[in-house]
């Protein structure tokens, strides 16, 4: 797995990609502090927990975590993209989009 070193004045990294690989999102999070960083992630894994099959989690609660996750990247210094298996979904391309408009500097996993 090749990731980042970072620096003095990049050191919060916010993790964007689908939440179906969860496991990855794991090991790299776990990395990422292993090399110094500070990342910023997800608490669910809306797919991977399949959290689109309870009730609530439609009634507001990923419009929630959704805009809780662009402020991590709005916060962060750096983003780090999950592109596992080439796969970008909505919104990752959104968060990417976001990423992008701020300046951060973008780093990709495949």
């Amino acid at each position: 797995m090749d990731l980042p070193t970072p620096s003095d004045e990049e050191k919060i990294i916010a993790i964007i990609g689908s939440t179906r690989f969860k496991e990855t999102w794991k090991q790299v999070f776990k990395k990422l502090l292993e090399k110094g960083w500070f990342p910023r992630g997800v608490e669910c894994y809306g797919h991977a927990d399949k959290l689109d099959e309870v009730e609530n989690y439609h009634n507001g609660y990923k419009d929630y975590l959704e805009k809780l996750h662009k402020k991590r990247i709005k916060e962060a210094d750096s983003v780090l993209v999950l592109n596992k298996d080439s796969y970008i979904g909505e919104s990752t391309e959104n968060e990417l989009k976001l990423a992008r408009k701020l300046d951060k500097n973008i780093y990709w996993l495949e």
